[in-house]
């Protein structure tokens, strides 16, 4: 098998490339494949990264663009960070950034955690509230479910549980 990147020698690296479920396999020979690890910077990886994680496939440059210049004009009124600075360096500038990139940090946090909602450790003081609110979102989760099922006297059950914490 030959080099897809220049065609005259026998491939001996596979690199595999996975973005949003989309796999590319390229077959290098050694000096395509070190020329092609040698242009990979900390910043090209941290771009690569965040395109990926953004949805932007690094073949589509007409989708980098329109996404590019849809988020242009958002910039931080405290840092004056954009947030092309922020996608390129995949650092905030400062923490009112989180209120300036907020709806771009929703899809991102989605993008990589499944969810925009922390569901991780809480903290010592005031995690009996968090732990408190929590609980009441699972009951009625719950509660939905059970309702959906016809399961009414269980979910009575839950309905006073909810009242009781609430």
């Amino acid at each position: 098998m030959l080099c897809d990147k220049c065609k005259k020698n026998p491939a001996s690296v596979i690199i595999h490339q996975n973005i949003n479920g989309h796999v590319a396999q390229y077959n290098l020979c050694e000096e395509c494949a070190a020329a092609t690890a040698s242009n990979m910077t900390f910043e090209n990886m941290i771009k690569t990264f965040m395109n990926s994680v953004m949805g932007i496939s690094p073949s589509s440059d007409t989708q980098e663009q329109e996404s590019d210049s849809s988020h242009a004009a958002i910039a931080c009124a405290r840092c004056g960070l954009t947030y092309e600075g922020f996608k390129s360096s995949g650092k905030l500038g400062c923490s009112d950034c989180y209120n300036a990139f907020r709806n771009q940090l929703i899809n991102l946090f989605k993008n990589v955690h499944g969810s925009a909602v922390h569901t991780g450790k809480l903290p010592l003081r005031g995690g009996a509230q968090l732990t408190k609110v929590r609980e009441v979102e699972r009951l009625r989760d719950r509660l939905k479910k059970l309702v959906g099922d016809e399961e009414f006297e269980e979910a009575a059950k839950v309905r006073d549980k909810i009242k009781e914490l609430t």
